[in-house]
């Protein structure tokens, strides 16, 4: 290689590239294969200079990044400079998430590309983090299914902390021990674990599962409490290997244990302090939606009292109206605050110019913009059953409140389009901000079922002294046994329960402020053919 650096020395560039702290390398731009590296770059990719003769860029690209590599082939070939990001592996296997800045120059005669490479796998695995924890706590704030939620956050921990399998416990442990029920795992087979039976209150667990101790060891097979318990005084022959160990235990508000996560490695040393933070976090998210989970199981087994003993309604109402007041009004304070901080953290990112969080929490305020949604349903349908909202009445034009509604839905749907049919300037003597609300629902809810469809209409019309509103979707439609119950409260569909989030409280809320309103509110619909919800006002 060095033979050919006349072209470079006759300058100064030749002592700049090779004393250069940042990895250069020069490629040719016909076959990509690698002609010159600097010191920095040997050092970043662990291959010896003769190593790097037989490599190519596209060589060094990670198996799942080589579609990328292909596609800027052109761009490559070409004279522009180049700014992108790839993931490039190294001698040892490990992925690095990398910058590259790239520019054509003339080396040993030929026509070559000069790289600088920047590493930003740190920064990459923070947005990477980031990504996980937007995502589990959107996951599990939408659901109230028990194995659901620990599926989701034994997935996702196992993702953050670097495990090769993580495992969540349901706790059945008394101080006198006993055994542990396993949950749900992530990264290996189920049978791993159950042919030896479920752990048990050992040296290593008990701290965990009793003393709520998070445990962290960089070798497990090296610690005091390791190897203590009969029969096998250690791990069993043939169970997945484990020398890294990080267990942290899940905490109820009571201040129960409800279980543990536990990982594990067969490498040394795998889980750091940042780890242990992170999954610490998710921990603590798993047992305020577990808490959730359980009362809402209770909500639901007092439905199921209230149908089989009707003498008992009126008690068992006044039960889950006072659940729902409390749990939504104790809900509002933290949303509040954490929509603060988000805006926070925000505005200080586009200071800072900062595209690696700037996406992120812009994802973060629309779910914690979701949260908000279902609190305030839930504080409505309080204060509908208590009697206590109020109404301002006052005249003013569809169009108006047609236009914010439009506008708000617009910015977070990007797929369908709304289009409007009819007289909007006519008025209507109503409390704006409750049939804004109204709209909203009846448009949310045409998107929401209808994924596959572009577009979603708007009727405006005046007949017999009423103002009519109409929203006309183009989803699968509803069957015409369910159309009586699409507007009680808590009601979904089956067909739409584990698809869609929500708590099937908006137009149950709408049909109240219609209502109120001494309005009427209905759906005809057709299976196949979409729905058309509409309500109708008294004119001024």
């Amino acid at each position: 290689m060095r033979e050919n650096l006349v072209n470079i020395h006759e300058s100064n560039f030749g002592v700049l590239f090779y004393e250069s702290p940042q990895p250069m390398v020069i490629c040719d731009v016909d076959n990509f294969s690698i002609l010159e590296v600097n010191r920095s770059a040997v050092n970043f990719y662990l291959y010896s200079k003769q190593e790097f003769e037989t490599l190519t860029i596209r060589s060094l690209r990670a198996p799942e990044d080589l579609n990328r590599f292909d596609q800027i082939i052109p761009r490559i070939r070409g004279g522009d400079t180049l700014f992108i990001e790839a993931q490039h592996v190294i001698k040892t296997g490990e992925v690095r998430f990398v910058e590259i800045v790239s520019y054509i120059i003339n080396y040993a005669g030929k026509m070559c590309r000069l790289a600088h490479i920047h590493d930003i796998t740190a920064k990459a695995k923070q947005a990477q983090n980031l990504e996980i924890l937007l995502d589990v706590g959107k996951s599990i704030s939408e659901n109230l299914e028990l194995q659901t939620i620990l599926q989701k956050v034994t997935d996702a921990t196992t993702k953050l902390s670097g495990a090769e399998f993580g495992a969540f416990f349901y706790n059945t442990l008394d101080d006198e021990g006993g055994e542990l029920l396993l949950y749900t795992l992530s990264g290996a087979p189920k049978e791993a674990f159950e042919k030896f039976g479920m752990p048990r209150a050992t040296a290593v667990f008990y701290s965990t599962l009793v003393a709520r101790e998070t445990v962290r060891v960089d070798d497990v097979t090296q610690d005091p409490r390791y190897g203590k318990n009969m029969p096998y005084y250690g791990i069993p022959k043939g169970h997945l290997p484990v020398v890294s160990f990080l267990a942290v235990p899940v905490i109820s508000k009571s201040g129960e244990v409800i279980g543990a996560l536990f990982f594990g490695h067969s490498g040394k040393g795998v889980f750091t302090e940042e780890t242990e933070k992170l999954v610490t976090g998710v921990a603590l998210q798993a047992a305020i939606a577990l808490d959730n989970a359980k009362l809402f199981e209770e909500v639901k087994k007092a439905n199921l009292e209230n149908e089989r003993l009707l003498l008992q309604s009126q008690n068992q109402n006044f039960k889950k109206d006072e659940f729902l007041s409390i749990a939504s009004h104790e809900l509002k304070t933290p949303v509040t605050s954490m929509k603060g901080y988000i805006q926070i953290l925000e505005k200080q990112s586009k200071k800072d110019h900062n595209r690696f969080y700037i996406n992120f929490i812009s994802k973060a305020d629309r779910q914690l913009d979701k949260i908000t949604a279902l609190v305030n349903d839930l504080l409505d349908t309080s204060k509908i059953e208590a009697g206590k909202i109020h109404y301002n009445f006052s005249a003013f034009k569809v169009a108006d409140i047609l236009e914010d509604c439009i506008s708000t839905i617009a910015n977070v749907n990007k797929v369908h389009t709304i289009r409007v049919f009819g007289d909007v300037d006519l008025q209507i003597y109503a409390d704006r901000e409750r049939i804004e609300q109204v709209i909203a629902n009846l448009l949310s809810n045409a998107i929401k079922y209808s994924p596959q469809a572009s577009e979603v209409l708007i009727g405006v019309s005046s007949t017999d002294k009423f103002f009519k509103l109409e929203v006309r979707d183009f989803g699968p439609g509803i069957a015409e046994d369910k159309l009586t119950s699409v507007f009680d409260r808590f009601y979904r569909g089956e067909e739409n329960s584990y698809t869609t989030s929500g708590l099937g409280l908006g137009l149950y809320i709408s049909a109240e402020i219609i209502k109120r309103h001494e309005g009427k509110i209905g759906v005809e619909s057709e299976v196949g053919k979409g729905s058309n919800f509409w309500f109708s006002l008294p004119e001024i």
